[in-house]
């Protein structure tokens, strides 16, 4: 994050301070070379069988929790092959969807349509599937219809952090966390071909969700997840289905191309400078005055949000310059969002100001 700060700025006048200040701190730090294996880590997953080209459709739905209403009259259809990744914010009805396709929640009204040959996995963290509690995860891990050798089922138990001798622990002394990856390896190891995912990379580390992204891209069945895992969605999604108000919009492509969609579709940012309206004829020009007041006030707005966009970037840098926050992973990825955040609105600032 250090280094594309960096590169986007150094040639800036305004902030070349900045980008030289950065430079000064990155060549202190010490690179961290990743272990070979840690890179390495790739599994060849069994494939599921081959579906019809309509997988999954929802057909007239309607669903409300009490009076809260979150569906009417929903036609939402998936086709073989398709990954997509749905997004909104917290409440907008995502999780709802997910088991509506996967037959975990009943619909109001309306129906769900199952394609040929289609065969549905719906796992989320509350919902783990069956796990045999007397079972030891080996046991349970190979018990799928799939006939595959112990190698194949510990290495890839060991890909999902089950080293060694721990693939002998019975399942009912697992943590949450645990039986979670366990019941994604379970999945992973004799795969349904429509496969619905509710925050997969929970408890997994990098290298997990590294190996869990290449299995999903190379996965010929269907994918719908829903994760806040922005580097996990862009690496897996083809489509994005966004819901809001009840309603849910296809977008092609992965999420950068829907936030290039929506900012596109957005209103301009607070305080650009208004188009100049000439002044009526034979005024006094009392108006343009007061115009030209505002946009002032407007520029002088920005240029503060401008200053402190860029104290809040020194501060994220400097707290990415301690080589002990690399052992948190997900405060790494939040702090690159925001940087990256902050890097799209200081672009729109630049281009209003001129």
């Amino acid at each position: 994050q250090m280094e594309d700060f960096i590169a986007r700025n150094r040639a800036r006048h305004a902030t070349a301070g900045r980008a030289q200040s950065m430079m000064k701190r990155l060549e202190k730090l010490e690179r961290i070379e990743l272990p070979e294996e840690a890179k390495t880590v790739k599994i060849r997953f069994p494939q599921p069988g081959r579906a019809g080209v309509k997988a999954l459709a929802l057909k007239g739905v309607c669903k409300s929790y009490g009076e809260l209403k979150v569906y009417d009259s929903l036609d939402f259809e998936l086709e073989r092959g398709w990954k997509m990744a749905f997004v909104g914010r917290n409440g907008a009805g995502k999780s709802t969807l997910l088991k509506l396709l996967g037959g975990v929640l009943e619909p109001d009204s309306g129906e769900r349509v199952l394609g040929v040959n289609v065969k549905v996995g719906y796992l989320s963290q509350h919902r783990l599937g069956h796990l045999d509690l007397d079972k030891s995860v080996l046991q349970e891990a190979s018990a799928s219809g799939k006939k595959l050798s112990e190698l194949i089922v510990r290495t890839v138990l060991g890909t999902f952090l089950f080293p060694g001798d721990s693939v002998f622990k019975k399942v009912e002394v697992l943590s949450g966390g645990e039986k979670s990856r366990l019941a994604l390896v379970k999945i992973l190891l004799d795969p349904p071909n429509v496969l619905l995912l509710d925050e997969p990379t929970t408890h997994l580390d990098i290298p997990s969700v590294q190996a869990l992204i290449a299995a999903l891209q190379e996965f010929e069945g269907t994918i719908c997840t829903i994760s806040h895992d922005l580097h996990f969605i862009n690496s897996l999604a083809e489509r994005i289905a966004h819901v809001e108000d009840g309603k849910v919009t296809l977008y092609p492509g992965n999420f950068e191309y829907f936030q290039r969609r929506q900012a596109q579709a957005a209103p301009p940012p607070e305080g650009a400078p208004a188009a100049a309206t000439k002044p009526s004829a034979g005024g006094d020009g009392r108006e343009e005055r007061l115009r030209e007041r505002a946009k002032e006030r407007e520029r002088e707005k920005m240029k503060k949000e401008q200053a402190q966009a860029h104290a809040r970037l020194e501060e994220l840098a400097a707290q990415l310059s301690d080589p002990a926050i690399y052992a948190d992973y997900a405060k790494v990825q939040a702090i690159g969002d925001e940087m990256n955040v902050l890097q799209a609105r200081l672009a729109e600032l630049e281009r209003a100001l001129g």
